[in-house]
Formats: C-alpha cells, sequence, structure tokens
C-alpha cells in the first residue's frame, strides 16, 4: 500500500512513512485535547451549578434575599478559580471571549442586591425602560453567557 502511494505521489516510501506518522499524531493530540475540554467543561459546569444552587437556572422562592446575596457573593470566588483553570482547556480562539463573559459575571454578581430586584419586578411596568433587564435577569443572562463555552 505505502509503495503504490509512494509511486502515485512520486515520493520515496521513507517519506510516506514519515507522514503517516505525523498524520497519526496530531490527529492523537486533537482528541486527547477534545477529550480534556469535556471533561474540564463538565467540572466548570458542576462548579456553577453548585454555587449557584437556589438561584441559576430558577430562583428559589423560600430563599430570602439575604440569603440569595449570600450565595451570590460567596459564588464569586469559587467561579472565577474554576474559570481559571477551565480557560485552559478552551481553544485559543475562545479565550478572550471567555475572559469578557467571566469577567462580566464577576462585575454582575458584585453589584446585585436581590432586594432591587423584587423591587424591579414590582414597579417594572411603570419605571422600566423598554428592553431593560432586572437585576436578576442581568446574572442569568451573564451566567448563560458563561456557560455557553462549557459545552
Amino acid at each position: 500500500m505505502i509503495k503504490f502511494i509512494s509511486e502515485i505521489l512520486g515520493l520515496p516510501e521513507a517519506s510516506i512513512q514519515f507522514i503517516g506518522v505525523l498524520t497519526t499524531l496530531l490527529i492523537s493530540l486533537v482528541g486527547w485535547s477534545w477529550c480534556n475540554y469535556h471533561k474540564a467543561s463538565s467540572v466548570f459546569r458542576d462548579t456553577v451549578y453548585n454555587k449557584l444552587e437556589g438561584i441559576y437556572p430558577t430562583t428559589e422562592s423560600y430563599l430570602s434575599t439575604a440569603e440569595k446575596d449570600q450565595i451570590t457573593q460567596a459564588s464569586i470566588n469559587p467561579i472565577n478559580t474554576a474559570g481559571a483553570k477551565f480557560r485552559h482547556d478552551l481553544p485559543s480562539l475562545c479565550h478572550r471571549s471567555f475572559n469578557k463573559a467571566l469577567n462580566q459575571y464577576c462585575e454582575t454578581a458584585r453589584k446585585i442586591y436581590w432586594d432591587k430586584d423584587v423591587a424591579f419586578k414590582m414597579f417594572k411596568k411603570s419605571m422600566a425602560k423598554p428592553g431593560e433587564l432586572g437585576p436578576g435577569d442581568q446574572l442569568r443572562a451573564a451566567v448563560k453567557k458563561l456557560l455557553s463555552f462549557a459545552k
């Protein structure tokens, strides 16, 4: 088979074998990085869901606003740390947009007060600008953007 390919391409047999070895190594490397990405993605996604339990994907009604504030504030450092670990397994083309999403989440989580979310929902029709999101919806959007990298 190698001799046949060698005759078609006009290359020596050793060159064809070398190209075959390089191709095999490249395919193995891509498969290995893909596997690492999926493992890291799973760990990151689990960390986000565990740290925001009761707030994301839906807000539990039995939690007081103080408890929601506490959960949100306590989630910033663990999610930031998990994001720093996960960043290394992302394709390099995604690093900049992931950093923006992670910073957006941290900024939103620092600024959110769930009392404001309750007030926003109560007076949304009379005071909100068209298309304006409440604090809770802003946090959900930031988390959704962050999780879009962990498929």
